[in-house]
């Protein structure tokens, strides 16, 4: 994956000459492209700075003490395979080029490095960059409307290929649904905006399931974790960032994916109606179930007073209980 800092790309220059170094760096700058630039003397020090930084573009020497240009170029492209390598030499030899290209290197200039063939190079590698970005983005947002697709389709009952779903959607790292629901139609908004907001605001990560414009579905991977709090960090969030009051739902631990549209259901059901109680926000389904079985208990011990009111004949008693 290119990684970015705002819209600057980062660039490695490789040279255990600091005049060549110093060069390539002035030619950078002409190119008009924000770019941050780290420089290493040599090969060695070079593959010791990429354990800790991340580069899109390697441009190196071939003649280096310790490790050289082509050593460096076999273990980059080998660790580092989206990057971008450009190899200068002062060997015109073809067989250099060859070794060069078998070694993944994406362009060899010769010394002196002439202006303009440099930025013609430099053009064309931000460009070619600037597309596997945009293609890499296109295929994530694809990949996601799929998920989505298939994932909605199968909560509402919908036949659909379970396997294939388990294999592709990778829900085992899923442990958490939360359901949150609007009184308005908030989630017709800008979604990768919202998204991040919220994702910068709980500090976790999340898939998301856009449900229709009121309701949206959110899975979490914390097996551990408040997941009461956390809600009421989701409920603050909407009302004060977005003046949204919402109501939100959190499921019990996941066990299966098979079980998905069951516990979808039952979240749909705990927060059916609940606009008419303003005073509460939050629900959890294990407070539910809680409520019904003492509810189921309570009717359970009223029937057997009856039953030894019965049993003893005492109807003063019994017309007591039923009165009550």
């Amino acid at each position: 994956m290119i990684i970015k800092v705002g819209d600057m790309y980062r660039i490695l220059i490789v040279d255990d000459e600091k005049l060549e170094r110093n060069g390539i760096k002035f030619l950078l700058k002409k190119t008009g492209t924000e770019l941050e630039v780290f420089e290493a003397s040599n090969g060695r020090d070079a593959l010791e700075l990429l354990k800790h930084q991340t580069v899109e573009i390697l441009l190196t020497d071939i003649k280096m003490p310790y490790v050289s240009g082509l050593e460096l170029a076999e273990k980059v492209s080998s660790q580092y395979p989206e990057m971008k390598i450009v190899m200068f030499s002062g060997y015109s030899d073809f067989s250099y080029a060859q070794t060069a290209i078998r070694y993944g290197v994406s362009d060899y200039i010769l010394k002196p490095v002439d202006p303009l063939e440099f930025q013609k190079t430099m053009k064309k590698l931000l460009e070619e960059i600037e597309r596997e970005k945009a293609e890499e983005v296109q295929q994530i947002k694809t990949q996601d409307y799929l998920y989505q697709f298939f994932l909605q389709n199968y909560l509402y009952g919908g036949k659909v290929d379970i396997e294939e779903m388990k294999r592709n959607l990778d829900f085992q790292q899923y442990h958490y649904m939360v359901l949150i629901q609007t009184s308005s139609s908030f989630f017709e908004m800008e979604e990768e905006i919202f998204k991040e907001k919220l994702k910068e605001e709980i500090r976790r990560d999340f898939f998301y399931l856009n449900l229709n414009a009121g309701e949206g579905l959110f899975f979490f991977k914390e097996k551990h974790s408040d997941y009461a709090l956390l809600c009421r960090e989701i409920y603050q969030f909407f009302k004060l960032r977005y003046n949204t009051e919402c109501l939100l739902a959190v499921s019990e631990e996941l066990k299966s994916f098979e079980e998905l549209p069951a516990v979808f259901g039952a979240l749909e059901m705990v927060l059916e109606d609940q606009f008419y109680q303003p005073e509460k926000h939050i629900f959890s389904l294990k407070e539910n179930e809680d409520r019904e079985t003492n509810a189921a208990l309570g009717d359970a011990e009223l029937l057997k007073r009856i039953l030894e009111d019965i049993h003893h004949r005492d109807m003063g008693h019994l017309k007591n209980i039923l009165s009550s």
